[in-house]
């Protein structure tokens, strides 16, 4: 099960997964850790998954972004216009 995990499954409000993020850091360099982005990539491949590979060294509001553009109109699509929730002093 070692390295064979991801980092975050993104989901809906129903726990229904939409997306996956896997955080790339300086050991994913390796070859072993390659064999088993490969497999990883594969499997998510097979499954219809969507898989982000985010650099540790990308910015990650641009990575962020890229994600809300593919989960939002899959939510929208579920639920409907989902106003924001603004923080209230």
């Amino acid at each position: 099960i070692k390295s064979r995990h991801i980092d975050f499954l993104v989901c809906d409000k129903e726990f229904r997964i939409l997306c996956a993020v896997e955080l790339d850091d300086s050991s994913h360099g390796n070859e072993e850790a390659r064999k088993v982005d490969r497999l990883k990539n594969e499997i998510y491949q097979t499954i219809g998954l969507k898989l982000y590979r985010i650099n540790t060294t990308d910015s990650y509001s641009e990575k962020i972004k890229e994600l809300m553009h593919y989960c939002i109109p899959i939510v929208r699509s579920r639920y409907g216009y989902i106003k924001p929730k603004l923080n209230e002093p």
